[in-house]
């Protein structure tokens, strides 16, 4: 895991929350990483689905890694496309 966090340290928002850091990933990547367009992620959170960790004061939502290998499967997760583009 110590190199995951490595590789993709510069795509992925930290956040210290009670003294554990969250890998924190924008709706733009959860979206890279799961092959789901952003219309359908939103509409699980309209939904009550999956429901972002946190939003940003403009209203960008991020979603923890743990949050989308619990809703997606990890085994689904395609993470080498988070280096690769801009976010959406």
């Amino acid at each position: 895991m110590l190199k995951f966090y490595q590789f993709y340290a510069d795509n992925i928002s930290r956040e210290k929350i009670k003294g554990d850091v969250k890998m924190l990933l924008s709706i733009g990547k959860v979206s890279k990483i799961t092959g789901k367009p952003i219309g359908s992620i939103r509409y699980l959170e309209e939904n009550g689905m999956l429901v972002p960790f946190k939003k940003s004061n403009g209203g960008t939502r991020y979603y923890s890694l743990e949050q989308i290998e619990g809703y997606f499967g990890k085994e689904y997760l395609d993470m080498s496309k988070l280096n690769k583009g801009a976010d959406n």
